[in-house]
Order: C-alpha cells, then structure tokens, then sequence
C-alpha cells in the first residue's frame, strides 16, 4: 500500500538546479536571471543645490580611481587588483579583477571645479554642485 502520491516531476528540480549551475558559470547569472550588474552599485540622489554618488567600490585602492566631470558627465573608472597571485586555482570568483567604467549623465551641467570625492570603509562618495543656472531661484513678484 502507498502511503504517499508519486510526483512524476522528482527529476526535475534537480535538473533545474544543474541547469543554473552551468548557466552561472558560463554567463555569470543563474537562468533567466539576466546579464550581470553593472559595477560598482551606485546610489544617485540629488538635492537642490547638487547630485550625489555613492559607488560601492570595496578592495580597490584610491590610486587605481579615476573621477572625469565633462558639462553634465560623469564618469567612474577604476581597477581591482587580483588578491591571489602566483600559483593559484580560483574556486570561486564573485569579486573579479579587472578593469571597469561607469558613466552617468545628469540633466544639468556640472560645476567641475567644485566637485567632492571621498572614499570611507569602500565606498566612493562624489558631490557634484549643479551649475547655477540650473539651481531653482524664488522669484519676487512685484506689483504695478
């Protein structure tokens, strides 16, 4: 006497699960999970006088960043250094090496010269002031 239904699926989430292991390792992403993030993760916000960037850049030494402002654009450049050298098997890699770029376009210039970039406990913080034609004014009304 059974005492529990057949599933005539058992196989398959097995079969899945093999199925997003070699899709990880080939493509960098489990199935159907798309291309990989851009790097490094950003947060944009602005306020009214500036825009502000936080890039998630952990590992990477200051001497290997590059911040470009050209009228309203930015870009991050940047290179990870690999931790392990010499002879070496990788088993595992989520933190590649390697170079990377990521370029942002505001809607308003950019005041180059006023721009602020600090790094603290791996992440990249950039304020970039707004041009001041760009920045809300209130506007007196007179009366005739």
């Amino acid at each position: 006497m059974l005492t529990h239904r057949l599933n005539p699926f058992v196989p398959f989430p097995a079969m899945r699960r093999e199925l997003d292991r070699v899709f990880e390792s080939v493509f960098g992403g489990g199935a159907g999970n798309g291309p990989a993030p851009a790097y490094p993760a950003l947060n944009v916000w602005e306020d009214g006088q500036a825009f502000t960037i936080e890039a998630e850049i952990p590992g990477v030494e200051l001497s290997d960043i590059e911040v470009q402002v050209a009228g309203a654009d930015v870009t991050i450049k940047g290179t990870r250094r690999p931790t392990a050298e010499g002879e070496t098997t990788m088993l595992r890699e989520e933190r590649p090496a390697g170079t990377f770029s990521r370029a942002l376009t505001f809607p308003v210039e950019i005041v180059g010269d006023r721009v602020e970039a600090t790094m603290k406990h791996g992440v990249l913080t950039i304020r970039l002031p707004k041009s001041p034609e760009a920045t809300a004014r209130k506007i007196q009304i007179k009366s005739n």
